[in-house]
């Protein structure tokens, strides 16, 4: 690119700045602003500290023009065709710019195109057998599918392009007849060391008969230059672009070109349409300015004397955070769950989308992270039906069979539900909610009261345990008052990983202030300026703190009177519906159970705690006992059983009670349990082995303690056996497509390199007829 037209796009792009800052200053939740320039200058606002190394501190060779908001935006979605010349002339050098030019057009590919690879000399042949003439989407799996058999390509022969050709039209046809794939450009790419003439008569019979064009683009591998004008002339008697790769250093640059040629039709029709891409991240991992986003961009373009030209793409950034922020999880119930999706079936929000690993003592992305489909993650057959049925439409499908995954897919709940589901307006995009049976019917209207503010109210420690010991007392009605000093001074806590309340302004980082302290400062009104809050789920947590703060001095009687450490008790805690948590420790041993504190806290931006999850689905009246950590490995002194209930107020859950307690007193009890002792006792041990397993068959008791939190199959199989012929225990499958795994090349001295994988795991979960 000259020198020279570089600086001035630079220069007349300038006043671009002046209206990204009326932007922002219009709408604060803008983020970033870009424009991008065929001659590859890129502008963003706010400005930021480029990196000249990318990972494995290699250079940074970011260019905007080969990224999918700008590929998308200035071009037609397209069927592409490409054409790969294998005939004996093709050996050596010319194959090898040949195979390297492929993956580089493939970047230019974005998921709304649909592509197929054919090698050519006497005739036309799939690439691949199972796709065989098709068209394919133009995803991350059929592109690395393609790349592997060319790989393997061998030349032989001559080129025959009169039968080639042929073929190769009648396919084209076809696709058009059956208008499989995208709507718009089709496009034939030829990649050859030569042809012998321009085919003028057999392009002008295929158009004469049909009623559509094609494009073709030929690509002329090598250093002769003997087809040149022939090749040219193809290009240009259709609608194409004519290139030269003579070596493998030129392929970047050239094949760049064609994105701009099919941007003409767009420029000359004024198409200003808006592209919306799927979710990728931005920047380095390590960084806090790396963000999962999807982006929105439109071209710009010039037409002066009936000459149009691309002047670049604008694009802005909106990051998935901001929409799970905008899930209300309190209201969608415990197990319910939003998901949303491209019209390609690629995730953008899920709760199983995770798209970083952390293995092998390393983090980082998934291979095709940005290409997970909904597929992958919905492991019931409803899921996969509404897939299918969300297009342009606005439905709901009942599901008597929903698999939800739990604790790493080591658990499963399978509950019976229904999908509702639409599309996003003026988005490419899906929106689907999964509500188990018995959601909706119920609902707690909290207090007005909650929501009158009393300015003239005193908040300090003083004023507050007062009205506390007054509310203590006498019992009397709620109070807004009252539930802020519970909310100020009671040791509650909420779920940090929940947006209760945001910055009004960005000039604040999200990290200065937890979710717990801007929920203090809104409600005592410091600050009020500067943090907006959820006003609903804000009157959920007064409500919840109110009726919290009464709790810890009955625990504290407890373990003063009824001394509860001596019943192996180490924590007592309440989790509600609002995510407010409160905990009080009968030993000081937070240090040494913090991992299952941990656990049964753990909230995530779009999920309550697992424990929490597998605690509402129990009847009412049961309790649910659990390993926190899950893990066979424990030492002894570190096992503990967490025994939880949820209370509920006319059928509704408000929320989740429990205690954290030694499993050694709970293998205590177990033993002296009274209809235990019969068939358990110590006198029987040695005539039989006795577990205790939950509804997924891990061993919460067994008489080797170091068995306690393994999979009973690999403790007993036979027994484990027993229980899956006789239907107490049904086996759930589930696939982690999206698995990674660890490979090693023959070099020792070479890095390791990970590759995605598919994992099949088993989970066991008892059937429901028995309870």
């Amino acid at each position: 690119m000259c020198g020279t037209t570089v600086t001035r796009t630079a220069e007349w792009s300038k006043a671009l700045d002046d209206q990204f800052k009326t932007n922002m200053a219009n709408d604060p939740s803008l983020k970033w602003q870009y424009f991008a320039s065929p001659t590859g200058i890129l502008r963003i606002y706010p400005g930021l500290q480029w990196d000249m190394l990318h990972c494995n501190n290699r250079p940074n060779m970011y260019d905007c023009r080969k990224k999918q908001w700008y590929i998308q935006a200035a071009t037609y979605p397209k069927n592409v065709l490409i054409l790969l010349d294998t005939s004996g002339s093709m050996i050596g050098t010319n194959l090898f710019v040949a195979e390297y030019a492929v993956p580089e057009i493939f970047k230019f590919l974005g998921d709304n195109d649909f592509f197929n690879v054919l090698t050519f000399g006497k005739d036309a042949k799939p690439i691949n057998k199972c796709y065989g003439f098709e068209l394919m989407p133009a995803n991350w799996k059929n592109k690395r599918t393609v790349l592997e058999d060319i790989s393997k390509i061998k030349p032989y022969g001559y080129a025959d392009y009169n039968v080639t050709l042929h073929t190769v039209l009648d396919l084209l046809k076809k696709f058009r007849s059956q208008q499989g794939g995208s709507y718009c450009d089709f496009m034939l790419l030829i990649i050859t060391d030569g042809a012998p003439e321009n085919f003028d008569q057999i392009f002008g019979k295929y158009y004469k008969d049909n009623d559509f064009q094609i494009r073709i683009f030929p690509y002329l591998v090598g250093y002769d230059k003997s087809s040149l004008s022939s090749l040219r002339q193809m290009a240009c008697h259709n609608n194409g672009y004519f290139t030269h790769l003579m070596n493998r250093a030129s392929v970047r640059y050239r094949v760049l070109e064609q994105v701009h040629i099919l941007n003409r039709p767009l420029a000359f029709h004024q198409d200003y349409h808006v592209a919306w891409t799927k979710a990728y991240y931005t920047g380095k991992l390590e960084k806090e300015s790396s963000h999962l986003v999807c982006t929105i961009s439109m071209a710009a373009h010039r037409k002066i004397n009936g000459t149009a030209t691309l002047l670049g793409v604008l694009a802005t950034d909106i990051p998935l955070d901001d929409i799970l922020d905008s899930i209300p999880i309190n209201n969608i119930g415990v197990n319910g769950y939003i998901y949303m999706i491209t019209n390609n079936g690629h995730t953008l929000i899920h709760p199983r989308f995770n798209p970083r690993y952390n293995e092998f003592g390393l983090e980082g992305l998934r291979p095709n992270y940005e290409g997970i489909d909904i597929d992958d993650l919905e492991n019931s057959l409803a899921g996969r039906q509404v897939r299918a049925e969300l297009i342009n439409k606005t439905g709901s499908l009942a599901a008597d069979r929903i698999v939800t995954p739990l604790f790493g897919m080591n658990r499963v709940l399978i509950l019976s539900g229904t999908y509702y589901y639409a599309p996003i307006r003026e988005t490419p995009y899906y929106l689907a909610a999964v509500l188990p049976s018995g959601y909706g019917h119920t609902s707690l209207k909290y207090p007005d009261v909650l929501q009158r503010r009393s300015h003239d109210a005193k908040y300090d420690a003083k004023s507050c345990g007062e009205a506390l010991k007054r509310w203590m007392i006498s019992a009397t009605s709620i109070s807004r008052t009252a539930a802020i000093c519970s909310l100020l001074y009671s040791g509650i806590g909420v779920a940090e990983s929940w947006r209760y309340c945001q910055h009004i302004q960005d000039n604040v980082g999200p990290h200065e202030m937890s979710q717990l302290d801007m929920l203090k400062a809104f409600v005592t009104d410091k600050h009020n300026d500067t943090i907006s809050c959820d006003e609903e789920l804000v009157t959920g947590v007064l409500y919840d703190a109110y009726h919290m703060a009464v709790i810890q001095p009955f625990w504290s009687e407890f373990r003063q009177f009824r001394k509860t450490t001596r019943e192996g008790v180490i924590m007592t805690f309440v989790i509600s519906k609002n995510g407010v948590l409160m905990e009080y420790w009968h030993e000081e041993a937070q240090g040494f159970h913090s991992k299952a504190r941990n656990t049964i806290f753990k909230f995530s931006r779009v999920e309550f705690p697992d424990v929490y999850r597998r605690t509402v689905e129990q009847p009412p009246d049961d309790w649910l006992y659990s390993l926190p950590n899950n893990k066979s490995s424990m030492e002894r002194d570190s096992i503990v059983i967490a025994a939880t209930k949820a209370f509920r107020l006319n059928n509704a859950v408000l929320g989740v009670a429990g205690l954290l307690f030694k499993h050694s007193r709970f293998s205590e009890n177990f033993n002296n349990f009274e209809d235990m002792s019969e068939n358990c006792g110590k006198r029987y041990k040695r005539f039989f082995d006795c577990y205790l397993i939950d509804e997924n068959a891990i061993t919460l008791y067994a008489d080797d303690e170091s068995q306690v939190g393994q999979y009973l199959g690999l403790i007993n199989g036979p027994v484990m056996s027993s229980l899956l012929k006789d239907k107490i225990f049904n086996v759930v499958e589930l696939m982690d497509y999206n698995a990674v795994c660890k490979t090693h090349p023959p070099q020792t001295n070479s890095p390791a390199s990970y590759r995605q994988s598919v994992s099949r795991l088993p989970a066991f979960v008892a059937d429901n007829k028995l309870n």
